[in-house]
């Protein structure tokens, strides 16, 4: 790429326009010649929605983990809805835009006139180009990519190779898909003289390994890889696609995928699952994860193994389901009655999702606990290059199974000086025991005397300081060492904007660090506490109104956090980041 910068490219059209199926097109050729992606869809929440959609991505030679708040190039498929994106074009972008649309329109929905100065402007006649290779309109957004191919040198055989496999070798329409293709790059290549400095080229890295893949279909390998043989769930946006990955794929490695009539028939089936000693996990978003409330309790009290993802949207209620958000981690710490304690895990990147999940098992599993994985709407989307490590054996079992003396009068509470009780399976000889939601002793007699009750509440909690001890890792320090001006705390799919941002601020000379923390609960108190002993000031960005986690630190450090908090409905990107640290760099 002649310009050494990444690039933000978006294509914005109606919801009948296709503009994500050109950009997931475009996203796959610029990875598979060398370039690393992020890419994030904005559609209307209407299955049938006549809304704005956009594909927005950024490439460049650089790994990145966040989008850019600039845009730098803005693919027109719908001059009305590009107009409101316009505000995010940088003063020298790049427009492309359908110089003679299907029908005349007014001057004031025409993007042309609204551009400007520095801008670069390329009209290109999308419609009649489609027209007159497919005889319908439907494949503007294939012209439009022959298009970009030719204006932007991005090598047209590996276009017409993912188009190909898009639409199936034998699907009729790929000749005359692949015809309008060669149409958008000929007229640009005959007509249109280049003035922008942008342009892509076959970069010689080595990207083998690598996969495309969003945090929902990490979250689905992870849970292969980790030997989860039911998934249970029912279709919520945006974690249906776990499930639809699992369709296929889980019956492959001898699973199965039931999809229920709500979300409590699937947590009550994954929760049948754990007690017969079978890894499951179910998958959701905010309405369906309050639902879950009483069964995520239920698990606590019966120790019983469960795994369950939140892919966190806007809220209350059904809230947006098109738009990201952080807010469920209140629910997710706290959700449930009494005290119950669980294992609350947020991934920052895809990669992490793939990880974690895995991870997920085991803790569930080694602790018979609830795990709950905190994704949200962006991860769950969010397409990515990454190369996934191999991960240790996690289809081993991690129960902890009953001796043989154990096994003479089998105590399935037994207390421990772990808090984990050894776990017999149905069937297992002697193994007799009673699930129950209501608090018992040892030998699952129901109790409600005061000594009991603080004898196993101590035992569950017990559980928690050894997944500490044992499994939990530090967090992750990166930027200035030792005593610096500023410390970023940053948890979730925000990380990643968080680290983009300390990357940029520390080539300015600024001494800032940042510590990333992944596991929610438990905390590593003692090296988040080192963290804040070497920071003047405290920054913790979030996508939530309230400060959910700087409240959640607040309740265990005596430090004032200074929150940067939004609920813009899309992602907080590294521009805004950077401007709030150089922010309080100068107060």
């Amino acid at each position: 790429m002649t310009y050494e910068k990444s690039v933000t490219i978006e294509i914005c059209g109606s919801s009948g326009d296709r503009s994500l199926a050109a950009g997931e097109i475009l996203i796959k050729t610029l990875s598979d010649i060398g370039y690393h992606v992020i890419s994030f869809d904005a559609y209307p929440a209407e299955i049938r929605g006549f809304g704005k959609t956009v594909a927005h991505m950024r490439a460049g030679r650089e790994f990145m983990l966040s989008l850019s708040r600039k845009v730098d190039i803005l693919i027109s498929l719908n001059d009305r809805y590009s107009m409101e994106q316009l505000k995010s074009l940088n003063d020298e972008g790049v427009v492309i835009f359908d110089n003679r649309p299907m029908e005349t329109v007014e001057e004031n929905a025409c993007i042309a006139g609204h551009l400007g100065p520095g801008m670069y402007l390329y009209g290109i006649p999308l419609y009649q180009l489609s027209q007159k290779t497919t005889n319908e309109s439907r494949s503007r957004n294939i012209v439009v990519l022959g298009a970009v191919s030719a204006l932007f040198n991005i090598p047209k055989n590996e276009f017409i190779n993912n188009l190909t496999v898009k639409l199936g070798k034998k699907d009729k329409s790929v000749d005359a898909v692949v015809a309008a293709f060669e149409e958008g790059y000929r007229y640009v290549s005959e007509n249109i003289v280049k003035l922008d400095p942008y342009s892509f080229e076959r970069l010689s890295v080595d990207r083998k390994g690598y996969k495309l893949m969003d945090g929902n279909k990490a979250v689905a390998q992870g849970a292969i890889d980790a030997g989860c043989k039911l998934y249970a769930g029912y279709p919520i946006t945006p974690a249906t696609k776990i499930m639809e990955v699992l369709f296929t794929e889980l019956p492959k490695y001898g699973g199965v995928v039931v999809q229920t009539e709500d979300e409590i028939s699937a947590i009550g089936h994954v929760t049948g699952a754990g007690f017969a000693g079978v890894r499951a996990m179910t998958a959701t978003s905010g309405p369906g994860f309050c639902l879950m409330t009483e069964f995520i309790g239920y698990n606590v009290m019966s120790e019983n193994p469960v795994v369950i993802v939140d892919s966190q949207r806007g809220g209350p209620a059904t809230g947006l389901p098109t738009k990201t958000e952080q807010s469920d981690l209140n629910h997710a710490l706290f959700g449930g009655n009494g005290d119950t304690p669980r294992i609350v895990i947020a991934p920052t990147s895809v990669k992490e999702c793939y990880q974690w999940t895995a991870e997920a098992f085991y803790l569930a599993e080694k602790y018979q606990m609830p795990v709950i994985i905190l994704i949200d709407l962006f991860l769950s989307l969010s397409v990515r290059n990454v190369l996934l490590d191999p991960l240790p054996n996690y289809k081993k079992s991690s129960n902890k199974v009953p001796a043989q003396e154990d096994m003479k009068l089998y105590l399935r509470q037994k207390i421990t000086d772990d808090g984990v009780s050894p776990r017999a399976l149905p069937g297992q000889e002697n193994g007799y025991q009673v699930v129950s939601g209501l608090e018992q002793n040892e030998y699952g007699t129901p109790v409600y005397d005061e000594h009991s009750h603080t004898m196993m509440t101590e035992k569950r909690f017990r559980k928690i300081k050894a997944a500490l001890e044992n499994d939990v890792p530090p967090p992750l320090r990166s930027g200035t060492k030792g005593k610096v001006k500023l410390g970023v705390i940053s948890w979730g799919s925000t990380a990643g904007a968080a680290a983009d941002a300390l990357d940029s601020v520390l080539k300015e000379g600024r001494s800032v660090a940042m510590l990333k923390i992944i596991v929610m609960n438990p905390l590593r108190e003692k090296e988040i506490q080192e963290f804040l002993d070497d920071c003047e000031k405290v920054l913790v960005p979030e996508l939530n109104y309230e400060g959910q986690f700087a409240n959640w630190l607040s309740m265990h450090f005596q430090k004032k956090f200074y929150r940067y908090n939004k609920v813009a409905t899309r992602p907080i990107t590294h521009d805004e980041i950077e401007e709030e640290i150089e922010r309080l760099l100068k107060e």
